[in-house]
């Protein structure tokens, strides 16, 4: 019976691996899901073949466990690669307080409409981006108070209000696109001013990754579309996947986007702290990032996000 047992863990060990090693040749279909729970899979590999080795030791059950711990220590690597330590006013001369919140309310989350409208005012955020945002639709003219400046949802039909920008700060330019012809209207472009300076406001929501290659491609899309803005950079939204997805990773390194350490788990509600982060706030410098936490979920399947930031002078700050 022991050596059974231990037989079936490295045998679902050895499957689980190979899943996670199929990022580096498969980037969409169904196993795309595994990339965002690439961590929580080692772990659980790493778990599992210490109770193989406790049953039975084998040279087969020690190799497992290194390879196990590899893709930890992989995974620890590729959250840290676009990951800046939090900023703090001592890293440049001042820096401009700026603040995000970002939230999926869900399409069905009727209800909670109201309750999200009153986080928003409570929040003091500069910029709101909501996402799934038609049960907030009743409640624009009430965040016009807070929010006179505002993008999206202006328009009927079923899959219409899927994104708005909201902002205290008047915009510079400001424009609604679309990722991918799966859903429309699924970015929001603006610019505004901050002390005198343009910052650059994007809020995006991206098709879930098992939806054949659209994910890979709204990601690609997206970052051709941040590569052609010019200095301080806000991106938030809902993107349906982890830093650690390959084309999450891509999405980073050709904008020069950055995030804390650790994020906040946003997904599903009730895994909280150890669900997954999949709704982000990245920066680019010289915007830096202080602190982001959970709010909600008002009813949401999401948690939403906000985030404390400062503005320096310069990239280096």
């Amino acid at each position: 019976m022991r050596t059974a047992l231990c037989h079936s863990a490295l045998t679902l060990v050895t499957l689980a691996l190979v899943l996670l090693a199929s990022r580096f040749f498969l980037t969409s279909g169904i196993v795309a899901v595994a990339f965002s729970l690439h961590l929580h899979i080692a772990v659980l590999c790493v778990v599992a073949c210490a109770l193989a080795l406790v049953l039975r030791r084998g040279w087969y059950g020690w190799l497992m466990l290194s390879i196990s711990l590899g893709m930890v220590g992989y995974g620890v690597i590729l959250m840290q690669s676009h990951a800046l330590p939090a900023a703090t006013a001592s890293d440049g001369a001042g820096g401009v307080p700026f603040r995000v919140l970002s939230f999926n309310v869900l399409f069905t989350n009727d209800e909670g409409g109201s309750e999200v409208a009153d986080i928003v005012l409570a929040s003091g955020a500069d910029v709101v981006s909501l996402m799934e945002a038609g049960p907030v639709r009743p409640y624009l003219d009430r965040l016009r108070v807070a929010y006179p400046y505002q993008l999206g949802c202006s328009t009927t039909g079923p899959r219409s209000c899927d994104l708005v920008l909201l902002s205290r700060h008047p915009f510079r330019s400001a424009e609604l696109g679309t990722l991918s012809n799966l859903w429309p209207e699924r970015l929001a472009l603006a610019v505004i001013d901050l002390a005198g300076r343009p910052v650059n406001i994007v809020a995006a929501h991206l098709s879930k990754p098992y939806y054949d290659d659209y994910h890979n491609r709204e990601a690609r899309r997206l970052a051709r579309r941040l590569e052609k803005l010019d200095g301080p950079l806000v991106l938030s939204g809902d993107f349906n996947a982890s830093v650690l997805a390959p084309d999450m990773q891509g999405l980073l390194r050709r904008t020069g986007l950055r995030t804390l350490p650790l994020e906040p788990a946003t997904w599903p509600v009730g895994a909280a702290p150890v669900g997954l982060a999949i709704d982000h706030i990245f920066a680019r410098p010289p915007m830096r990032l202080v602190k982001a936490g959970r709010i909600g979920p008002a009813g949401s399947n999401h948690y939403g996000l906000i985030a404390d930031m400062l503005l320096f002078e310069s990239a280096g700050g």
